[in-house]
């Protein structure tokens, strides 16, 4: 009886060394952008909010990756994801560049909310495919981009050029 609480003691432990394994390997795809090859690795379900996660998370060399669509040989629903990332990694690069601000401004102001607002949705995957994450993540730059817009000074236009006090010619 003992050596069996023994065999079941070291089955559970490598049990839960293994799901804290998992937990840390998940935890650093997470924040480097890598989750969702870290979920096909280990032959689990990638959940929607996961799908950005590369874009979310990943430096620039991911996001050029991203954008650059590799075709792969998968399943049809992993190539419209695919697709759907390379359209938003390149509205990604594209509203940075008119923004003149960095990646990680980006993914603060824009992707990271998107990501949580859909860690908050229902799991039963409705409304949830490529294309409604296409339209939240559209939707969130546009906004960005519009209050970016709003914020940037107008450029001074010929009629409100300063005059030059040494050039006036008053008369006395």
């Amino acid at each position: 009886m003992v050596g069996m609480a023994r065999f079941f003691g070291r089955f559970s432990g490598k049990r839960v060394a293994r799901q804290c394994e998992q937990l840390v390997e998940e935890s650093a795809g997470f924040v480097m952008g890598r989750l969702p090859g870290c979920l096909a690795e280990d032959h689990q379900p990638i959940p929607t909010w996961a799908r950005i996660n590369p874009l979310a998370h990943g430096d620039e060399a991911t996001l050029h990756e991203i954008a650059a669509n590799r075709p792969s040989d998968s399943t049809l629903s992993e190539r419209e994801w695919r697709k759907a990332l390379s359209y938003l990694a390149s509205e990604v690069e594209l509203s940075r560049a008119h923004a003149g601000v960095s990646l990680l401004e980006v993914q603060r102001e824009v992707l990271i909310p998107v990501e949580l607002s859909l860690v908050k949705e229902p799991c039963d995957g409705v409304g949830t495919g490529p294309r409604d994450v296409v339209r939240s993540v559209v939707h969130a730059l546009e906004k960005y981009r519009s209050g970016w817009l709003l914020a940037k000074p107008a450029p001074p236009t010929s009629h409100q050029v300063e005059e030059d006090p040494s050039h006036s010619h008053r008369v006395a």
